[in-house]
């Protein structure tokens, strides 16, 4: 469990700054970037799934009144509109914001 941790954490140090950029588009309600960012990362929605507790493009879009572009993330990644994020709110998730 500990040796898959720390290849989560290595394989997201790497892509840092890819996730950064998503952080931005999902601020912005940039969907385009969106799939900008897929294209050059298939699995960079996929990377939430791996963590129990997690701030996700989904809550970010949500926090930030971004609603289509939360709706496309909830689209592309279903699973990641169960994710509590790790402010915890009283067990809010994206679906709770708006």
């Amino acid at each position: 469990m500990v040796a898959q941790d720390e290849n989560l954490c290595e394989s997201l140090s790497r892509n840092d700054n890819i996730l950064e950029k998503l952080k931005k588009a999902a601020q912005d309600g940039d969907i385009e970037r969106l799939y900008e960012l897929i294209r050059a990362d298939e699995n960079i929605l996929g990377y939430f799934d791996k963590m129990p507790f997690c701030e996700t493009p989904l809550h970010i879009a949500a926090e930030n009144g971004q609603t289509h572009f939360a709706i496309q993330v909830m689209t592309l990644k279903p699973s990641l509109a169960l994710k509590l994020n790790v402010k915890g709110r009283g067990r809010i998730t994206p679906l709770h914001h708006r």
